[in-house]
């Protein structure tokens, strides 16, 4: 299963807070979730999953490139000809989580976290730094990415029974 973070539009860290454990049993249990990025950021540290600290924001066009470490992981899959460039309202952090994987790196600050990965119990949490108010061609894609990889069951390469997706297969005009 699949939990999604939309971005947040007021401060609300009590309920994050509260909202912490069920979400780390969620994970605990192997489920994915998908933190998006907010100016909110103590939200989503207060949740206990994805730790570190905020580091900034940028109003788009910042250029971005896959980590060749992770260049074949779906997650990262762009289609090509994708303008590499962040949108408005990307948010970067300094994850500490152990293990955390920096699947895109910003090419002027290559060591902020803003398309990272990390392990939580057996379960996966992906923090995408893009608030989807005002998103690109980049940030739509790598969204769909994650919906896609995270609502496969990996194990027999099809869909969670509640993911309906018709056509499963076609070509998106440019």
């Amino acid at each position: 299963d699949v939990l999604w973070m939309a971005p947040t539009v007021s401060a609300q860290y009590t309920g994050y807070t509260n909202l912490g454990p069920a979400v780390q049993a969620f994970l605990n249990n192997g489920g994915r979730f998908i933190a998006s990025g907010s100016g909110y950021t103590a939200n989503i540290f207060n949740l206990n999953v994805i730790t570190g600290s905020y580091t900034s924001q940028d109003n788009g066009g910042a250029t971005v490139a896959v980590n060749p470490s992770y260049a074949t992981d779906p997650l990262v899959d762009i289609a090509t000809g994708t303008a590499m460039q962040t949108p408005n309202k990307t948010y970067y952090f300094t994850l500490s989580n152990v293990g955390k994987r920096q699947l895109l790196q910003r090419t002027l600050n290559p060591t902020y976290d803003f398309v990272t990965e990390v392990n939580y119990g057996t379960g996966k949490a992906l923090y995408l730094g893009f608030d989807f108010l005002a998103s690109n061609a980049l940030s739509q894609q790598l969204f769909a990415n994650a919906i896609q990889e995270y609502g496969a069951n990996t194990t027999y390469g099809a869909y969670a029974d509640w993911l309906t997706i018709t056509p499963d297969s076609g070509q998106v005009a440019t």
